[in-house]
């Protein structure tokens, strides 16, 4: 998949458990439609992206180079929207910080969970 700036994106996830071309396209199509909408939201690009068994999209990010996971939507796009919202802001809020996150779960109603690395010094 190529992103908005141009630069190739790989997407797992696609085939899942089964392997008919309509379900692979499907699926191709909404990652598609997702990562524009996170791109164009965000304006930053993505480095990968992932779609879970559970529909679950993770990607990670450009730069700065954080993993996000966004919720299953079934075409829920102002779902989608929020959840860049929630995202947009926590980025702002952790900037310098990036390094130290593993994970940025969006995937809850109203909230973004912020999973640390395990290689962070605490006192």
């Amino acid at each position: 998949m190529t992103s908005k700036y141009g630069e190739l994106v790989p997407v797992s996830g696609l085939s899942g458990e089964s392997t008919s071309p309509e379900i692979v396209t499907a699926r191709f199509e909404y990652v598609r439609k997702a990562l524009a909408i996170i791109e164009n939201g965000l304006q930053i690009g993505i480095k990968d992206a992932e779609l879970t068994p559970q529909g679950e999209l993770i990607v990670t990010l450009r730069s700065p180079e954080v993993r996000a996971r966004f919720d299953y939507l079934k075409d829920n796009w102002p779902q989608l929207k929020e959840e860049i919202s929630r995202l947009r802001v926590l980025l702002q809020e952790v900037k310098g910080t990036e390094s130290d996150i593993d994970l940025i779960d969006l995937a809850y109603e109203r909230l973004a969970v912020v999973k640390l690395n395990n290689n962070i010094a605490t006192d």
